[in-house]
């Protein structure tokens, strides 16, 4: 009878555990209590509060629709989106909140244009930082950069070599300092470019270019951008192929930028109007993301990175430093080169793209510069002087070498990879000479070699002739 009563009692035992498992509160999901969006210097930040730390944020940019930024935050609680006044110079256009019926919270960001980004915590607060792309050709810099360069005193440190590590599923630059580093984030256009600006980090070694091809990051340009005053700074440029995400963690030993493998991004933003099972949607704008020049257009800057040329992974020392009071973004060398004289008419030009900016820069200093970096030696005539004082953006490198000669009444010649720069009228007056002697040449015909054979002549009689 007990064997009965216990075969018995085990299912019914067995049906309460289940219930009373059942009945138990399940586990509390995290509560996002606010959302901000702020205006930065150096783009948009959206700001999350929630009452935990937000795990496992996954974002990318919707295949359908390249300029929404999809953040799947999990199953977390979310307030209503704040009311902010549209305002027609925002950069996030739209937000929407979508939780579906698995209570998974995903946020839509409309963006007048895709951005590098990158989602880091600090403390209970999760950031959205979006990298607007600056197409002014200025740099940029941040507040909270500015903060730390105005308590920190000025003592420069040597930064040691680049370390590249490929093989964990992301790209990871680590820069080994020994100490915190004071570093800026900005991007730049023309071709997209992601720039980390190491302020106080000298680089003693010349200018290098790092190809990669990887983890949507064509090449990693580095080398000394400035020395002081005020400031002497490092700049790592990556070169990417579109917007996407990054990490960058500074820490007490070392800096270190990081490119995550590419995940599956989202098909397409919801429509507006057409929520999906337990979606729920909410729209806002947010405040106008100002920007502001980081450095004065007189600064003195040393050394500028070179772009990658065909080579091996391993890191390649390429140039030297350009002179003095210029930044830029270096050409590429000229495949192509014919003997031709520049001085005026139209061209066609099909250099790389630069953006140079120089004061009072003596011209055979800039023209130094340049032929150093397109590969070519180069020779002044005695004559030839001019300072160069300008500001460009995404211009051929050989139409800027044609104006500033131009604006100081200079001319060149290019036979092979010889550069020759002369003034105007030295070179018209060469150009003249040279063409008298090719009229002349037409003038006395074609020279001709004729032999005859003699006969009956005596040698002596023949001197003579």
């Amino acid at each position: 009878m007990n064997r009965y009563l216990a075969r018995l009692a085990l299912p019914v035992f067995g049906l309460l555990l289940v219930l009373g498992g059942m009945s138990q509160p399940s586990r509390p999901r995290v509560t996002v209590s606010k959302i901000s969006i702020l205006p930065a210097r150096t783009g948009g930040l959206i700001v999350l509060e929630s009452d935990a730390p937000l795990q496992n944020i996954k974002a990318a940019y919707a295949k359908e629709f390249p300029s929404v930024l999809v953040v799947e935050l999990g199953p977390v609680q979310m307030p209503t989106a704040p009311a902010l006044p549209a305002d027609e110079t925002q950069f996030v256009k739209d937000i929407k909140i979508q939780t579906a019926a698995d209570l998974q919270v995903s946020l839509f960001l409309t963006l007048r244009e895709a951005v590098p980004f990158r989602v880091y915590s600090e403390a209970n607060k999760t950031v959205i930082d979006l990298i607007r792309i600056n197409r002014t050709g200025e740099d940029l810099v941040t507040p909270e950069t500015l903060q730390d360069l105005a308590r920190t005193p000025r003592k420069a440190f040597a930064l040691g070599g680049i370390e590249i590590d490929d093989k964990s599923g992301r790209l990871a630059v680590v820069s080994r300092t020994g100490q915190k580093m004071i570093a800026n984030v900005f991007a730049l256009g023309n071709p997209l470019r992601l720039v980390v600006d190491v302020y106080d980090a000298v680089y003693g070694r010349s200018t290098q270019t790092i190809p990669v091809g990887k983890f949507g990051v064509v090449r990693i340009k580095v080398g000394q951008f400035q020395i002081p005053p005020p400031y002497s700074v490092t700049r790592l440029v990556f070169e990417l192929e579109e917007p996407r995400l990054f990490t960058v963690e500074n820490g007490p030993n070392a800096l270190t930028i990081s490119f995550p493998g590419a995940s599956a991004a989202p098909a397409a933003a919801p429509k507006a109007g057409e929520p999906t099972g337990a979606e729920s949607t909410q729209k806002t704008g947010v405040q106008a993301v100002e920007t502001a020049p980081l450095l004065p257009a007189d600064q003195k800057t040393a050394g500028a990175v070179k772009p990658a040329e065909a080579a091996p992974s391993p890191a390649k020392n390429v140039g030297e430093n350009p002179p003095a009071a210029v930044q830029t973004d270096l050409p590429k060398k000229e495949e192509k080169r014919n003997t031709k004289t520049i001085q005026n008419g139209e061209e066609k030009y099909s250099g790389e793209l630069l953006s140079p900016r120089f004061k009072d820069a003596d011209l055979r200093d800039v023209v130094l510069w340049l032929g150093e970096q397109a590969g070519l030696n180069v020779i002044f005539d005695p004559e030839v002087h001019g300072t160069v004082t300008c500001s460009f953006e995404a211009v051929p490198w050989d139409q800027f070498l044609d104006i500033i000669l131009k604006n100081n009444k200079q001319g060149k010649t290019l036979e092979g990879n010889v550069l020759r720069i002369a003034p105007l009228g030295i070179l018209a007056d060469e150009e003249k000479a040279q063409q008298t002697l090719r009229d002349a040449k037409e003038q006395s015909g074609l020279l001709q070699t004729k032999m005859f054979t003699l006969s009956y002549a005596k040698a002596k009689e023949l001197v003579e002739l």
